[in-house]
């Protein structure tokens, strides 16, 4: 197994792969607006059509991924994407 060489050091390819193939199944619709972001977490954000980033309707998804390759998920619903960062994620 492949392992990355930085501050996940333990974090293998495949696991990495495993956790973008979660992302990317988020089914994808004309009637919703995806979003997504890598900062220290991994958020992913879902709202309907034509929502803007401040608007309290977007559902986060926000993925902590720890230096073993552990991955803990939290949702955050009913917020608005520009304050990901401040959520509280469940």
């Amino acid at each position: 197994m492949s392992t990355i060489n930085n501050r996940f050091e333990n974090l293998t390819l495949e696991r990495l792969q495993e956790i973008y193939d979660l992302i990317a199944s988020a089914p994808a619709s004309p009637s919703s607006v995806h979003r997504h972001d890598f900062n220290v977490y991994d958020y992913l954000g879902v709202a309907p059509s034509g929502s803007s980033d401040a608007s309290n309707v977007w559902t986060i998804t926000r993925l902590t991924i720890a230096s073993n390759g552990s991955v803990t998920t939290g949702i955050a619903t009913g917020v608005n994407w520009t304050g990901r960062y401040t959520h509280t994620y469940l």
